[in-house]
């Protein structure tokens, strides 16, 4: 029997042995009535009676609470509740019916919002960077960790790093470059506008080019908002670098590799006595590329846009055997001697590039505080000195450039010049053994032995 609903009944009903409900109209016009139902456990649940094919029919409204509370509902509010769905019922035939529709078209815009939300966290600024990353290690890239520690300093602690990729505009660049420009970081911030456009450009491209990752395509770039910003005033900004140590300089600089752990100084010995190689090529040297029976070892250059690392070969002198046949001869005796010449862990991993520049930095700091050097020099420095002092022993500038591979990425170098220089890099590189020595003994200079060029092989 149904009691008359008012917040007063509602509120005081006691449970009883058995169910019971208190009921009361909607107001004129709106068909069915708002019921309580007294469960004998005391719950309160609203429920909207309603009448449909000539049988009483109840949906649901929610459970009483007389402040509302989470998930309660006063009366005033489960009234509210129910003439809605006395409004609804006027325009429908099957009010159950027509609200399990609206339940799943709500249920289907909540997953389409969702797998919005997640579809752009999954293409923010962040996941695309990282992806460049990726991609730049898989191809091999000595710049891939470069391009990482830029993006970690300059770039994913923005507010643009969890923005959809798409959406970020050629001004957010531009004034994401020039914090750091501004900053008196001119080369880095050069570096920052150079990996950005890489990063978008593989995007751009990716969805009509089937060497790019499908993954690229995701981020649905249509347009790169780096090209608009000047990369020639960064450029201008950059002073290039222009150190050479002395004479007296390599000298100190030579005693000091004397004092380093074997694997540290040598890798730096052995660019040094290769004419000046790029450390991080030399960390790269794999066991399978030394030949100390033909006396060569090969090295790999990935840079510039090759997609494959180009070989490159080079004579080994006594000096540069040396430093490598004590490596080699010790693995030899292992079962597992490893992959990796220069390694601290037996050959597993190759030695990381941050660790020669700790060296290097290190022997820098000793000897400015020996008064052996008054400028700060850096391993790049190092290079430029052996190319400057191959130039002053008489090595031709194309010699260099195939001992220091300058510059070879040409059709001609490409195609049509197979002559490899080994004779000349040989006595070119003998040349310049001796004269490391001279500057390490003191010894007056010897006379200049220039390499010439044999006939080239078409």
């Amino acid at each position: 029997m149904a009691r008359q609903l008012t917040d007063k009944a509602v509120r005081e009903a006691k449970k009883r042995a058995n169910r019971y409900s208190l009921s009361g109209s909607l107001g004129s016009g709106m068909p069915g009535r708002l019921v309580c139902d007294i469960a004998p456990t005391g719950t309160k649940t609203f429920y909207y009676r309603y009448r449909s094919g000539g049988q009483d029919k109840l949906i649901k409204v929610g459970r009483y609470g007389a402040d509302g509370g989470t998930g309660a509902l006063t009366l005033a509010q489960a009234s509210e509740q129910a003439r809605l769905l006395s409004e609804r019922l006027k325009t429908t035939s099957d009010l159950k019916e027509a609200l399990e529709l609206d339940r799943r078209r709500d249920q289907e815009e909540r997953r389409v919002k969702l797998a919005a939300a997640r579809a752009a966290d999954l293409n923010t600024l962040r996941a695309l960077l990282d992806e460049y990353v990726k991609h730049l290690e898989t191809a091999g890239k000595q710049s891939a960790r470069d391009a990482r520690n830029v993006f970690d300093n300059h770039v994913l602690k923005s507010n643009l790093a969890e923005r959809p990729a798409a959406t970020i505009t050629s001004r957010e660049i531009t004034e994401l470059v020039r914090r750091v420009s501004d900053a008196g970081k001119s080369r880095t911030a050069g570096k920052l506008r150079s990996f950005l456009h890489a990063a978008y450009a593989l995007a751009v491209r990716a969805e009509h080019d089937p060497t790019a990752s499908s993954t690229f395509v995701g981020f649905r770039i249509e347009l790169n908002p780096v090209t608009p910003v000047a990369a020639g005033a960064l450029a201008e900004r950059v002073q290039p670098r222009d150190r050479a140590l002395s004479a007296k300089e390599l000298k100190a600089y030579m005693a000091r590799l004397l004092g380093l752990p074997s694997m540290t100084g040598g890798a730096l010995w052995l660019a040094l006595l290769l004419g000046g190689q790029r450390p991080a090529q030399v960390l790269r040297l794999r066991l399978a590329d030394v030949d100390l029976v033909g006396g060569t070892v090969r090295l790999f250059d990935p840079k510039g846009k090759r997609k494959q690392p180009r070989p490159h070969v080079l004579s080994l002198t006594v000096e540069a055997r040396a430093v490598v046949s004590p490596i080699i001869a010790a693995r030899e005796k292992l079962d597992d001697p490893g992959e990796w010449v220069f390694s601290s862990d037996l050959g597993k991993t190759a030695m990381r590039i941050e660790t020669l520049s700790a060296a290097v930095h290190g022997i820098v700091t000793a000897m400015k505080e020996a008064k052996e050097t008054r400028e700060h020099f850096q391993m790049r420095d190092v290079r430029r000195t052996c190319e400057t002092m191959l130039a002053a022993i008489g090595i031709s500038k194309d010699i260099r450039a195939q001992i220091l591979s300058h510059g070879l990425g040409g059709v001609q170098d490409r195609h049509y010049d197979r002559h490899e220089y080994m004779d000349e890099k040989r006595l070119a590189l003998e040349s310049w053994a001796a004269k490391l020595k001279e500057i390490a003994e003191d010894r007056e200079p010897s006379p200049k032995v220039v390499p010439t060029t044999t006939a080239k092989v078409a």
